[in-house]
């Protein structure tokens, strides 16, 4: 089961890892060019199989750091800037 478990880890790490990166290149794209859209071709699915690797992994203490991948997902920071946005709008009644 060790083995499986190992496996099935790192499989997820590196595809969370990766789909991450190019989140995090989308992100820094929409910043550099504010005026074109550059929406996430996975949103929040990076975050998700790093968080899921991260819990399955064997190592002991692992489980406990399973929420940061969700946390530092850029893909978040452009829902909670929509949020606020959207909140800001609708106090001034927009």
């Amino acid at each position: 089961m060790t083995i499986v478990q190992w496996a099935l880890s790192t499989i997820l790490a590196l595809f969370g890892a990766y789909i991450w990166v190019l989140n995090f290149t989308i992100f820094i794209r929409a910043i550099r060019l504010p005026n074109e859209r550059s929406p996430s071709i996975a949103p929040i699915v990076g975050g998700a199989a790093l968080a899921f690797g991260f819990g399955i992994c064997p190592l002991p203490g692992m489980l406990n750091k399973a929420w940061i991948p969700l946390v530092i997902d850029p893909v978040l920071l452009f829902v909670y800037y929509g949020l606020i946005h959207l909140t800001h709008a609708r106090s001034r009644g927009e």
